[in-house]
């Protein structure tokens, strides 16, 4: 709930002895702040825990209503020294699940399963990664582009796979952890969209001595869902019902194809080197790129010297926000809801 200024989070913990007695929420409670200010202080009768934050007790009944910021309690501490601050909401949240309930219920396993697979066609060896199967009710665009953290997200479920050979099927049922509804055997049944994606790992042999199984970048930015060579399946409007005993083959017959390397320009020049430390690091060539904007005139004035200015940007596929014409002046305005913004796209 919101307190003013300050961000007031409830969570309700019971020590094992309370738990043994049989004692349950809100008999005793314990509450978790996130000041708005980094000037403000938390107070704190108990250890750290978690995000290192817990208050002191308070009566049973409703929580009382605090300062913005403060917490009972008779040791105080900076929220400035508080590396884990920023997290406090999921460290909260993460109480609820496990420090106060317990273990999480087990999750049902639903009759109906999912097996997936590709042929030779698409590797005649076997493959390490994460098959992630996605479930719709919207067609378009493809499931693998509908996938967000959102709570209206299409239902989405992943299992890591270690040397799947081609014709085998890696199963997914009802036991296996998925988002925004936990388990297949809990879906409403009906007719969805489906595709599987499989996002290929490699092995890499570090220099530490240790070996590990990541998924390289292949140019796309780490995004699963278009990262080329990966494997993905057709997508099929199919009747899904999770309590109908039947498991369902889906065939990763697509492959996403490589990334076209963008091409120079007069003003826009591209440069990738292989990286001699990064290389033996990873036992394998690894490379470091930039996109550079040149000023004008650069061409005509070799001799001339420039100041520099680097952005490190997240895996960007071309120099961006720069054009040589200015924008169509009947360009339709599209909106951005990551920003919250209309016209993001001139």
């Amino acid at each position: 709930m919101y307190e003013g200024p300050g961000i007031l989070l409830r969570a309700f913990v019971l020590s094992p002895a309370e738990r043994s007695a049989g004692l349950s929420p809100p008999g005793r409670a314990r509450q978790h702040a996130l000041p708005s200010s980094d000037q403000s202080t938390l107070n704190t009768d108990r250890p750290n825990v978690g995000a290192g934050v817990v208050a002191g007790e308070l009566p049973a009944g409703p929580p009382a209503r605090l300062p913005a910021g403060q917490l009972e309690g008779k040791h105080t501490m900076s929220l400035r020294n508080m590396a884990l601050a920023p997290i406090l909401p999921l460290a909260t949240a993460a109480f609820w699940v496990g420090g106060v309930t317990g273990m999480p219920d087990p999750i049902v396993t639903a009759n109906l399963e999912f097996g997936v697979s590709f042929d030779a066609s698409q590797s005649r060896e076997a493959l390490d990664g994460r098959i992630l199967l996605i479930l719709t009710t919207r067609a378009d665009p493809e499931p693998r582009f509908q996938v967000t953290a959102s709570f209206d997200a299409p239902l989405i479920y992943g299992i890591d796979i270690d040397g799947l050979a081609p014709g085998a099927e890696a199963v997914i049922d009802g036991g296996v952890f998925g988002f925004p509804i936990e388990s297949l055997a809990n879906i409403p049944a009906g007719e969805y969209y489906v595709q599987a994606v499989l996002h290929k790992y490699e092995t890499f042999h570090l220099a530490n001595g240790k070996t590990v199984k990541l998924p390289m970048d292949r140019g796309e930015g780490q995004r699963w869902n278009r990262a080329p060579g990966n494997l993905y399946s057709t997508p099929q409007l199919m009747q899904v019902d999770p309590s109908e005993t039947s498991r369902i083959s889906i065939k990763l017959d697509q492959v996403i194809p490589p990334i076209e390397e963008p091409a120079d320009t007069k003003y826009i020049k591209h440069v990738k080197i292989q990286s001699q430390l990064l290389t033996e690091f990873w036992g394998r060539p690894m490379h470091l790129g930039a996109h550079v904007l040149l000023p004008e005139g650069f061409d005509d004035h070799p001799e001339a010297r420039y100041p520099l200015a680097v952005f490190h940007g997240h895996f960007p596929s071309d120099f961006g926000g720069f054009r040589t014409e200015p924008p169509d002046p009947d360009l339709e305005p599209d909106y951005s809801a990551r920003f919250d913004v209309h016209g993001y796209n001139r």
